[in-house]
């Protein structure tokens, strides 16, 4: 299980994700559609542990 609470991500003065909140369980299909721009690759980055949020928190358990 992924859980991402209140997650708000600032790049600069550009705000890029503002308090997502999303729980994905383990072995669920899961899929972000979007426009461009819409914060999809930045999601990932947080799950992947690649960037730290602004705000809000990730948890998994699996992971840790």
């Amino acid at each position: 299980m992924i859980r991402f609470e209140g997650v708000t991500l600032r790049m600069g003065a550009v705000t890029v994700l503002d308090r997502v909140s999303l729980a994905i369980a383990p072995g669920a299909p899961a899929m972000l559609l979007g426009p461009n721009g819409s914060g999809k690759t930045s999601l990932i980055r947080l799950a992947m542990g690649l960037a730290a949020p602004s705000a809000g928190s990730i948890a998994c358990p699996e992971r840790a």
